[in-house]
């Protein structure tokens, strides 16, 4: 759904290798933050990446449909994102969630 000038949605991916994890993307015109249940894994101002299984392409949040099959990868930001008071700006609680930032693999 498109609200105040954004679109915001979630992204649903069921675990291909046959157990029942299920991990969720939030989207608000890019990927803020993934979840494994209710646990944040990866979030904002990292970069949350969903790739093409097959080719290895990425896939945009305005490309991403049902039946894709992908593979999320995270990436580091920018150290200068880590500086204090900037996680304010751009962390996950600057978008309404609850919780810290979870800093991807470096």
């Amino acid at each position: 759904q498109t609200t105040e000038g954004f679109a915001r949605f979630t992204v649903v991916l069921a675990d291909l290798e046959g157990s029942d994890r299920v991990m969720k993307v939030e989207v608000q015109n890019e990927n803020l933050v993934a979840m494994v249940g209710d646990e944040p894994v990866l979030t904002t101002p990292d970069l949350i990446c969903m790739i093409d299984q097959e080719t290895l392409t990425p896939i945009t949040t305005e490309a991403i449909s049902f039946g894709n099959r992908v593979r999320v990868i995270g990436m580091p930001c920018a150290p200068e994102w880590y500086r204090d008071g900037y996680l304010d700006l751009v962390g996950p609680k600057a978008f309404g969630y609850d919780f810290d930032h979870v800093e991807a693999l470096s």
